[in-house]
């Protein structure tokens, strides 16, 4: 990435306190598009568990503005966070799940988000200081993780007031 647009970038993008994980995502596609959606909200770190496979083509250097951390698996991850101020909160649809539209976002959060067809593993779920979920009334029962994500963001961002 050239310089003048690493300037104009760190410029214009406000930085929100908040980071993203990708656990075990099995397609480039999908980890990328996570990864693009923090950049292009203004997220400040970017954690990923399980998935060996990084096409960094598709990140458009934006991997040199934001810290990209892997990890082998959750427990490693799990122990990491704990030397961090961030609040792990879950996307996930579960009986525990709080609804989008009724969370109130914490200050410092860690989104997570699971594998494209599993979801969350229970040691990550159990881990987690809340786990929200996308409501959903169509015909699908849920949504791609690039889209997840990027709807989580905007929300956290642009959406309701966070907790103090």
């Amino acid at each position: 990435m050239r310089a003048t647009r690493k300037e104009r970038i760190r410029k214009v993008v406000k930085k929100f306190p908040f980071a993203a994980c990708a656990f075990g995502l099995v397609n480039d596609i999908n980890l990328n598009l996570v990864f693009r959606s923090l950049c292009n909200f203004g997220g400040i770190e970017f954690f990923v568990v399980g998935s060996d496979s990084w096409f960094r083509g598709a990140t458009n250097g934006l991997e040199e503005l934001v810290k990209v951390t892997h990890f082998k698996d959750c427990h490693a991850f799990l122990e990491h966070m704990k030397e961090t101020d961030y609040e792990l909160v879950a996307i996930e649809q579960s009986d525990n799940s709080v609804s989008l539209q009724d969370f109130n976002h914490t200050k410092k959060p860690c989104f997570i988000f699971g594998n494209e067809t599993t979801g969350l593993k229970d040691d990550c779920l159990l881990s987690a200081d809340a786990i929200l979920e996308i409501p959903m009334e169509g015909y699908h029962p849920c949504l791609n993780v690039g889209v997840s994500s990027g709807i989580v963001f905007y929300d956290f961002c642009y959406g309701k007031k966070m907790n103090d």
